[in-house]
Protein backbone atom coordinates (compact mmCIF):
# COMPACT_ATOMS: atom_id res chain seq x y z
CA UNK A 1 0.00 0.00 0.00
CA UNK A 2 1.23 3.49 -1.34
CA UNK A 3 -1.59 5.58 0.03
CA UNK A 4 -1.60 4.94 3.91
CA UNK A 5 -1.01 7.51 7.26
CA UNK A 6 2.37 8.60 7.27
CA UNK A 7 3.97 10.97 10.05
CA UNK A 8 6.30 13.69 9.32
CA UNK A 9 8.41 15.46 11.86
CA UNK A 10 7.48 18.89 11.60
CA UNK A 11 10.49 20.67 11.86
CA UNK A 12 12.57 17.63 10.11
CA UNK A 13 13.89 14.50 11.24
CA UNK A 14 17.65 16.31 12.74
CA UNK A 15 14.90 17.55 15.39
CA UNK A 16 14.71 13.94 16.95
CA UNK A 17 18.71 14.18 17.15
CA UNK A 18 18.87 17.49 18.33
CA UNK A 19 16.49 16.70 21.14
CA UNK A 20 18.33 13.44 21.85
CA UNK A 21 22.04 14.94 21.81
CA UNK A 22 20.47 18.33 24.13
CA UNK A 23 19.88 15.78 27.12
CA UNK A 24 23.90 15.01 26.95
CA UNK A 25 26.36 16.70 29.05
CA UNK A 26 28.12 19.51 27.19
CA UNK A 27 30.73 19.12 25.28
CA UNK A 28 29.57 15.19 24.68
CA UNK A 29 29.41 15.47 21.32
CA UNK A 30 32.27 16.26 18.82
CA UNK A 31 31.65 17.15 15.64
CA UNK A 32 34.34 16.69 12.85
CA UNK A 33 35.50 13.45 14.86
CA UNK A 34 35.12 10.29 12.62
CA UNK A 35 36.65 6.94 14.48
CA UNK A 36 39.58 5.64 12.40
CA UNK A 37 40.21 3.18 15.09
CA UNK A 38 38.79 0.90 17.73
CA UNK A 39 41.32 -1.50 19.78
CA UNK A 40 40.54 -3.45 22.96
CA UNK A 41 42.72 -2.60 26.23
CA UNK A 42 41.85 -5.37 28.22
CA UNK A 43 39.88 -4.62 31.43
CA UNK A 44 40.06 -1.30 30.77
CA UNK A 45 37.95 -0.87 28.08
CA UNK A 46 38.68 0.35 24.44
CA UNK A 47 40.74 2.71 22.83
CA UNK A 48 39.12 4.68 20.41
CA UNK A 49 40.73 6.53 18.15
CA UNK A 50 39.22 9.45 16.46
CA UNK A 51 40.55 12.72 14.18
CA UNK A 52 43.74 12.47 16.17
CA UNK A 53 42.63 11.89 20.13
CA UNK A 54 42.31 9.01 21.52
CA UNK A 55 39.68 7.90 24.03
CA UNK A 56 39.50 5.57 26.78
CA UNK A 57 35.95 4.02 26.68
CA UNK A 58 34.46 1.25 28.94
CA UNK A 59 31.62 1.20 25.96
CA UNK A 60 31.90 1.92 22.12
CA UNK A 61 28.33 1.58 20.40
CA UNK A 62 28.59 2.29 16.74
CA UNK A 63 25.80 3.79 14.75
CA UNK A 64 27.28 2.86 11.23
CA UNK A 65 26.12 0.68 8.42
CA UNK A 66 28.41 -2.81 9.36
CA UNK A 67 29.97 -2.56 6.23
CA UNK A 68 30.90 1.14 6.49
CA UNK A 69 32.26 0.18 9.87
CA UNK A 70 34.76 -2.66 8.28
CA UNK A 71 36.02 -0.23 5.59
CA UNK A 72 36.47 2.70 7.78
CA UNK A 73 37.42 1.66 11.32
CA UNK A 74 40.97 -0.25 12.06
CA UNK A 75 39.67 -2.91 14.64
CA UNK A 76 42.86 -4.31 15.16
CA UNK A 77 42.10 -7.91 14.09
CA UNK A 78 39.98 -8.39 16.88
CA UNK A 79 36.58 -9.18 15.60
CA UNK A 80 35.57 -12.74 15.07
CA UNK A 81 36.00 -13.95 11.48
CA UNK A 82 32.36 -14.82 10.90
CA UNK A 83 31.18 -10.91 11.86
CA UNK A 84 33.39 -9.61 9.60
CA UNK A 85 32.18 -11.63 6.75
CA UNK A 86 28.77 -10.97 7.52
CA UNK A 87 29.47 -6.83 8.37
CA UNK A 88 31.15 -6.48 4.61
CA UNK A 89 28.17 -8.99 2.95
CA UNK A 90 25.27 -6.44 4.79
CA UNK A 91 23.77 -4.29 2.54
CA UNK A 92 23.26 0.01 3.83
CA UNK A 93 19.71 0.76 3.15
CA UNK A 94 19.65 3.06 0.32
CA UNK A 95 23.14 3.29 0.35
CA UNK A 96 22.97 2.57 -3.42
CA UNK A 97 19.87 5.16 -3.49
CA UNK A 98 19.52 8.82 -4.85
CA UNK A 99 16.76 10.80 -3.03
CA UNK A 100 15.07 13.55 -5.24
CA UNK A 101 13.45 16.25 -3.92
CA UNK A 102 10.66 18.20 -6.43
CA UNK A 103 9.75 21.87 -4.66
CA UNK A 104 6.66 23.42 -5.76
CA UNK A 105 5.12 27.25 -4.70
CA UNK A 106 2.10 25.14 -3.67
CA UNK A 107 0.92 21.39 -3.20
CA UNK A 108 -1.57 21.56 -6.53
CA UNK A 109 -1.59 17.86 -6.05
CA UNK A 110 -4.05 18.26 -3.18
CA UNK A 111 -6.45 20.18 -4.98
CA UNK A 112 -7.43 17.13 -7.35
CA UNK A 113 -7.53 15.44 -4.43
CA UNK A 114 -4.60 13.61 -5.10
CA UNK A 115 -2.23 12.11 -2.28
CA UNK A 116 1.24 13.15 -4.01
CA UNK A 117 1.98 9.09 -4.18
CA UNK A 118 2.84 6.77 -7.08
CA UNK A 119 4.49 3.58 -8.62
CA UNK A 120 6.22 4.25 -11.29
CA UNK A 121 8.40 2.26 -13.90
CA UNK A 122 8.57 5.18 -16.69
CA UNK A 123 11.39 7.28 -15.75
CA UNK A 124 13.99 7.39 -13.11
CA UNK A 125 11.98 7.12 -10.06
CA UNK A 126 10.42 4.08 -8.70
CA UNK A 127 8.83 5.55 -6.09
CA UNK A 128 7.11 8.90 -5.50
CA UNK A 129 5.95 10.24 -1.92
CA UNK A 130 4.08 13.38 -0.57
CA UNK A 131 7.09 15.32 1.08
CA UNK A 132 5.71 18.84 2.27
CA UNK A 133 5.85 20.73 5.35
CA UNK A 134 2.81 21.52 7.80
CA UNK A 135 -0.33 22.73 5.68
CA UNK A 136 1.62 22.12 3.14
CA UNK A 137 4.39 24.36 2.91
CA UNK A 138 6.69 24.09 1.96
CA UNK A 139 5.45 21.76 -1.28
CA UNK A 140 7.68 18.90 -2.56
CA UNK A 141 7.22 15.58 -3.40
CA UNK A 142 9.88 13.35 -3.46
CA UNK A 143 11.46 10.34 -5.06
CA UNK A 144 14.14 7.00 -5.18
CA UNK A 145 15.87 6.15 -7.93
CA UNK A 146 19.11 3.68 -8.49
CA UNK A 147 21.91 6.11 -8.26
CA UNK A 148 23.45 4.56 -11.25
CA UNK A 149 20.86 6.23 -13.22
CA UNK A 150 22.25 9.70 -12.00
CA UNK A 151 23.54 11.02 -15.03
CA UNK A 152 23.42 14.17 -17.51
CA UNK A 153 19.88 14.62 -18.18
CA UNK A 154 19.05 13.03 -14.55
CA UNK A 155 16.98 16.07 -13.78
CA UNK A 156 15.28 16.57 -16.94
CA UNK A 157 13.90 13.15 -16.79
CA UNK A 158 12.83 13.58 -13.02
CA UNK A 159 10.93 16.52 -14.29
CA UNK A 160 9.14 15.12 -17.29
CA UNK A 161 8.02 11.74 -15.00
CA UNK A 162 6.35 13.88 -12.84
CA UNK A 163 4.66 15.90 -15.33
CA UNK A 164 3.42 12.45 -16.74
CA UNK A 165 2.07 11.15 -12.99
CA UNK A 166 0.60 14.59 -11.69
CA UNK A 167 0.00 16.83 -15.17
CA UNK A 168 1.32 19.62 -16.23
CA UNK A 169 1.46 21.49 -13.09
CA UNK A 170 4.39 19.32 -12.19
CA UNK A 171 6.38 21.36 -13.35
CA UNK A 172 9.50 21.93 -10.66
CA UNK A 173 10.74 24.75 -9.22
CA UNK A 174 13.87 22.85 -8.09
CA UNK A 175 15.17 19.86 -8.09
CA UNK A 176 17.42 18.59 -5.16
CA UNK A 177 19.71 15.33 -5.78
CA UNK A 178 21.46 13.36 -3.21
CA UNK A 179 23.38 10.66 -3.82
CA UNK A 180 24.39 8.47 -1.21
CA UNK A 181 26.53 6.56 -2.90
CA UNK A 182 29.27 9.04 -2.54
CA UNK A 183 28.75 9.62 0.05
CA UNK A 184 31.48 8.95 2.50
CA UNK A 185 29.90 8.29 5.95
CA UNK A 186 27.19 6.61 4.28
CA UNK A 187 28.61 4.14 1.59
CA UNK A 188 31.00 1.84 1.30
CA UNK A 189 32.93 1.56 -2.14
CA UNK A 190 31.17 -1.87 -2.20
CA UNK A 191 27.71 -0.27 -1.83
CA UNK A 192 26.58 -1.26 -5.09
CA UNK A 193 27.37 -5.22 -4.56
CA UNK A 194 25.97 -5.34 -1.13
CA UNK A 195 22.07 -7.05 -1.91
CA UNK A 196 21.76 -9.81 0.43
CA UNK A 197 19.08 -8.48 2.35
CA UNK A 198 18.28 -11.11 4.99
CA UNK A 199 21.57 -10.06 6.99
CA UNK A 200 19.21 -7.32 8.39
CA UNK A 201 18.83 -7.70 12.23
CA UNK A 202 20.90 -11.04 12.26
CA UNK A 203 21.35 -12.74 15.21
CA UNK A 204 25.36 -11.41 15.62
CA UNK A 205 24.48 -7.85 15.71
CA UNK A 206 22.02 -8.91 18.61
CA UNK A 207 25.03 -9.60 20.82
CA UNK A 208 28.20 -7.68 22.26
CA UNK A 209 31.73 -7.84 21.09
CA UNK A 210 35.28 -6.82 22.11
CA UNK A 211 34.51 -8.85 25.26
CA UNK A 212 30.83 -7.37 25.69
CA UNK A 213 32.02 -3.21 24.97
CA UNK A 214 31.34 -3.23 21.30
CA UNK A 215 27.70 -2.76 20.23
CA UNK A 216 25.92 -2.57 16.83
CA UNK A 217 23.35 -0.12 16.55
CA UNK A 218 22.49 1.05 12.87
CA UNK A 219 18.88 0.63 11.61
CA UNK A 220 20.73 -2.53 9.49
CA UNK A 221 21.18 -4.26 12.78
CA UNK A 222 17.38 -3.86 14.01
CA UNK A 223 15.41 -6.82 14.11
CA UNK A 224 12.40 -4.29 13.47
CA UNK A 225 11.52 -2.09 10.90
CA UNK A 226 15.15 -2.38 9.97
CA UNK A 227 16.39 -0.22 7.24
CA UNK A 228 13.73 2.79 8.58
CA UNK A 229 14.06 5.21 11.71
CA UNK A 230 12.31 3.32 14.03
CA UNK A 231 14.35 0.16 13.13
CA UNK A 232 17.86 3.18 14.17
CA UNK A 233 15.33 3.84 17.51
CA UNK A 234 15.20 0.00 18.11
CA UNK A 235 18.58 -0.73 17.91
CA UNK A 236 19.76 2.39 20.30
CA UNK A 237 17.75 0.93 22.54
CA UNK A 238 18.86 -2.93 22.51
CA UNK A 239 22.51 -1.07 22.38
CA UNK A 240 21.97 0.91 25.42
CA UNK A 241 20.41 -2.10 27.62
CA UNK A 242 22.86 -4.94 26.38
CA UNK A 243 24.45 -6.28 29.45
CA UNK A 244 28.22 -5.14 29.98
CA UNK A 245 30.61 -7.31 31.78
CA UNK A 246 31.78 -3.82 33.81
CA UNK A 247 29.58 -1.41 34.32
CA UNK A 248 27.21 -0.68 37.79
CA UNK A 249 24.91 1.30 36.25
CA UNK A 250 22.08 1.39 33.56
CA UNK A 251 21.05 3.67 30.83
CA UNK A 252 17.90 3.88 29.18
CA UNK A 253 16.49 6.40 26.51
CA UNK A 254 13.01 6.63 26.53
CA UNK A 255 10.94 8.16 23.58
CA UNK A 256 6.87 9.94 23.80
CA UNK A 257 5.86 11.15 20.36
CA UNK A 258 2.94 13.34 19.99
CA UNK A 259 1.17 13.26 16.40
CA UNK A 260 0.10 17.12 15.89
CA UNK A 261 -3.65 17.75 14.09
CA UNK A 262 -1.56 19.29 11.46
CA UNK A 263 -2.99 18.30 7.93
CA UNK A 264 -1.01 15.51 6.79
CA UNK A 265 0.08 13.88 10.44
CA UNK A 266 3.40 15.84 11.14
CA UNK A 267 5.05 14.76 14.36
CA UNK A 268 5.55 18.38 16.37
CA UNK A 269 9.45 18.30 17.08
CA UNK A 270 8.75 20.06 20.64
CA UNK A 271 6.48 17.20 21.89
CA UNK A 272 9.29 14.71 21.49
CA UNK A 273 10.67 14.14 25.20
CA UNK A 274 13.92 11.80 25.80
CA UNK A 275 14.71 10.96 29.41
CA UNK A 276 17.62 9.25 30.28
CA UNK A 277 18.09 7.53 33.83
CA UNK A 278 20.42 5.28 35.26
CA UNK A 279 19.65 2.05 37.81
CA UNK A 280 21.50 -0.80 39.12
CA UNK A 281 22.25 -3.68 36.15
CA UNK A 282 25.09 -4.42 33.70
CA UNK A 283 23.96 -1.79 30.71
CA UNK A 284 26.04 0.91 28.97
CA UNK A 285 27.11 3.64 31.56
CA UNK A 286 30.49 5.34 31.82
CA UNK A 287 32.55 5.53 29.37
CA UNK A 288 30.16 4.83 26.09
CA UNK A 289 30.94 6.43 23.09
CA UNK A 290 28.94 6.22 20.22
CA UNK A 291 31.14 6.40 16.64
CA UNK A 292 30.29 8.62 14.12
CA UNK A 293 28.06 9.92 12.70
CA UNK A 294 24.71 12.37 12.98
CA UNK A 295 23.21 14.10 10.10
CA UNK A 296 21.28 16.46 9.43
CA UNK A 297 17.91 17.07 7.64
CA UNK A 298 17.55 20.41 6.78
CA UNK A 299 14.38 21.97 8.71
CA UNK A 300 12.54 23.47 6.04
CA UNK A 301 11.80 20.65 4.02
CA UNK A 302 10.70 18.10 6.18
CA UNK A 303 11.20 13.88 5.44
CA UNK A 304 8.79 10.76 6.68
CA UNK A 305 10.05 9.16 9.63
CA UNK A 306 9.52 6.15 8.00
CA UNK A 307 12.53 7.34 5.74
CA UNK A 308 15.81 5.70 6.09
CA UNK A 309 17.70 6.94 9.24
CA UNK A 310 20.64 5.71 11.57
CA UNK A 311 20.14 5.29 15.69
CA UNK A 312 22.10 5.05 18.42
CA UNK A 313 21.64 5.46 22.63
CA UNK A 314 22.28 8.93 22.43
CA UNK A 315 22.23 9.88 19.03
CA UNK A 316 19.74 9.22 15.59
CA UNK A 317 21.10 9.95 12.14
CA UNK A 318 18.24 11.03 9.49
CA UNK A 319 19.29 11.11 6.12
CA UNK A 320 19.20 14.93 4.43
CA UNK A 321 21.99 18.12 4.33
CA UNK A 322 25.30 16.11 5.12
CA UNK A 323 26.75 16.75 8.68
CA UNK A 324 30.24 15.84 9.28
CA UNK A 325 30.98 12.75 11.71
CA UNK A 326 30.08 13.30 15.03
CA UNK A 327 31.40 11.27 18.53
CA UNK A 328 29.34 11.32 21.33
CA UNK A 329 31.37 10.50 24.56
CA UNK A 330 29.89 10.19 28.25
CA UNK A 331 30.97 12.90 30.64
CA UNK A 332 32.79 9.94 32.24
CA UNK A 333 35.66 8.63 29.88
CA UNK A 334 38.97 8.22 31.26
CA UNK A 335 41.64 10.11 29.70
CA UNK A 336 42.11 11.98 26.18
CA UNK A 337 44.95 11.92 24.11
CA UNK A 338 46.88 14.64 25.46
CA UNK A 339 50.89 15.58 26.32
CA UNK A 340 51.96 13.29 29.41
CA UNK A 341 50.73 15.18 32.43
CA UNK A 342 47.77 16.34 30.76
CA UNK A 343 44.21 14.63 31.34
CA UNK A 344 40.82 15.45 31.32
CA UNK A 345 37.51 14.78 30.32
CA UNK A 346 35.13 15.13 27.44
Amino acid sequence: MIDVPSYRFAAGAQQLASALASSLPPDAVLSDTPVTANRPAGADGVDVHAAGRSFRAAQVVLAVPPALALERIDFADALPDDLVRLARSTPVWMGAVAKVVARYSTAFWREDGLAGAAFSRVGPLQEIHYMSGVDGRPAALFGFAHARTVRPGFEAAVAAQLGACFGPAAATEAVYVQDWSHETWTAPRSVHALSDYSFFGHDLYQRPFLDGRLHWASTETATEDAGHIQGALHSGERAAGAPTPSSPTRVRAVRSFSRASAPGGHLDHEKVRVRTWRRQAGRAGPGSAVSPAVRARPPAMPGPCTGPGRGAAAVARGRGAIRPPTLVVDSACAHQGRPEGEHGQD
